[in-house]
């Protein structure tokens, strides 16, 4: 009798044994099943992640692509380069040879109606359309023709006075890494074009050129880019003091401030470059 309830007894744990096995490893079955979902999902995530990645830096590309053909192509058709006759005598070489070109206002305004200047910064990759919006939004990823593009577009502040009468008229446009836009401030804010730095503005009532007197990095506050300024002699003598490069140019508060401003090479700050109005001439015919 006792070696029979042994054996039952036995044959009654080995049971139990193999029923605890059998839970375990279906436990186990269930965690490696867990784990292989989660993966899966990881990598679908991973994939998904790697994709939208892929089309955002494709888009960028191209949008940079994209803009900067389509800006090569505008250039061609509004703006006629200044030529001077070497057979002109010399009188009549000194009355034709302005610092301006002619620009296209015409075919500018049948593209885009919010089109108020023109651009040029001799010796950079500035040469650009001005745009104006109800606010300071739209453009930043619009081309003058009103489609998406990162790249943007040049505008002037929407409280500004698009004739250039205020006494700081503020331009904005984006740093990008193919050189376009206003990334050449970087340049001059380190001081590799020099301090002769002129900035040439046309509209369809006159052409202004700005000579530069500060350059320099700010923080993204307002006070830099402020249209309505109370005290102008205290924000000229403040920017000089701020500057760079040494510029050796001294507005006083009756003339006129253009201010560029861009995104630094961090993307924290910004990048100034102030102009006073020296030169004013009525567009060519």
């Amino acid at each position: 009798m006792a070696k029979h309830s042994e054996g039952k007894r036995f044959k009654q744990e080995n049971k139990h044994a193999k029923k605890i096995n059998n839970v375990n490893n279906n436990i186990t079955k269930n965690i490696s099943t867990k784990k292989k979902i989660k993966i899966n999902i990881f990598l679908i995530l991973f994939i998904a992640l790697f994709i939208y990645s892929a089309f955002i830096l494709c888009r960028w590309i191209w949008s940079n692509f994209s803009a900067k053909q389509a800006n090569e192509r505008l250039k061609e058709e509004v703006v006629e380069v200044a030529k001077v006759d070497d057979s002109q005598e010399e009188e009549k070489l000194e009355e034709e040879n302005s610092v301006f070109n002619k620009i296209n206002f015409t075919k500018l305004k049948e593209i885009n109606a919010d089109v108020v200047g023109y651009i040029e910064v001799p010796n950079t990759n500035i040469s650009y359309p001005i745009l104006q919006a109800d606010d300071n939004d739209y453009y930043l990823n619009k081309d003058i023709y009103k489609n998406y593009n990162g790249c943007g577009s040049v505008f002037m502040d929407y409280t500004n006075n698009p004739n250039f009468t205020d006494s700081n008229t503020v331009l904005f446009g984006h740093n990008l890494i193919t050189g376009m836009m206003f990334t050449d401030l970087n340049k001059i804010v380190d001081g590799e074009l020099g301090n002769n730095i002129v900035i040439n503005i046309y509209t369809e009532k006159a052409n202004y050129q700005y000579k530069m007197f500060s350059t320099y990095i700010s923080k993204p506050i307002k006070e830099p880019i402020n249209t309505q300024i109370a005290d102008i002699q205290g924000f000229i003598n403040t920017a000089i003091q701020k500057s760079n490069v040494s510029c050796n140019t001294y507005p006083t508060d009756k003339d006129k401030i253009l201010t560029l401003s861009t995104c630094n090479g961090s993307g924290k700050n910004r990048t100034i470059v102030h102009g006073v109005k020296i030169l004013e001439e009525e567009p060519k015919k």
